[in-house]
């Protein structure tokens, strides 16, 4: 059974070659979706093809949680890893994707932990990390 719903995670920087790579493996009538920082996806993702992109903000871009909340991410603001996973876990709508995947493709070491959790979920998705597991995944 090949997946249906294919979401695609990225903590750097995304080419649209891998995007295109990706979508090439895909059957035919699956969805695609890209999470990642708005300032490291394509600046021109429509023009890729049709899949659904969710922006989770600037990656430099601090979190207001009161004085002390800015304080403490000044001083220990967690690794790019951490960030990206506490973006996911606060986006409703790429939340919802992720938890609807039926494969969920880590594409850097930093999406890693955030693909992780998701998979700790109760929909528990399939997870590969790379284009090249991932396209083995569809074929198979």
């Amino acid at each position: 059974m090949t997946p249906d719903n294919v979401v695609a995670i990225a903590g750097g920087p995304v080419s649209h070659e891998q995007l295109l790579t990706l979508k090439e493996g895909l059957a035919p009538g699956s969805v695609l979706s890209l999470i990642g920082f708005e300032d490291l996806l394509p600046t021109a993702a429509g023009e890729v093809g049709d899949f659904y992109v969710f922006a989770l903000g600037s990656l430099t871009r601090s979190v207001r949680f009161g004085m002390l909340g800015i304080l403490a991410l000044r001083i220990w603001p967690g690794s790019p890893a951490r960030q990206l996973w506490r973006r996911i876990r606060h986006h409703q709508s790429a939340l919802a994707a992720a938890e609807a995947a039926d494969l969920i493709v880590a594409l850097d070491a930093r999406s890693v932990l955030a693909a992780w959790h998701l998979s700790q979920r109760n929909s528990a998705p399939a997870i590969v990390q790379g284009i090249a597991p991932a396209l083995r995944k569809l074929a198979g």
